[in-house]
């Protein structure tokens, strides 16, 4: 995959990480010859951002974190309130 690094905000800023990174045209299309040309880097990053998208991207994982965040504010407002 290739991305501006506007497009991949919040994914890693690191070019190569989760995807190739380029904000210009030629550059874009530079990287994506290069994904063609090294089919096996392009196959680390691929399973590298599988991986980052099922343990930190999923539905499932973002439910349980926002589930914890509340489960945390709750706890916090019973100690302070005095229990009520």
């Amino acid at each position: 995959m290739v991305s501006t690094r506007l497009g991949a905000e919040g994914l890693g800023s690191q070019d190569g990480e989760f995807c190739a990174l380029a904000d210009e045209p030629a550059g874009f299309a530079d990287k994506i010859l290069e994904l063609f040309e090294q089919p096996e880097q392009a196959r680390a990053m691929a399973e590298r951002s599988r991986r980052e998208v099922v343990e930190n991207w999923d539905a499932a994982v973002l439910t349980r974190r926002l589930v914890e965040s509340y489960r945390a504010v709750v706890r916090e407002k019973r100690v302070v309130g005095g229990g009520h």
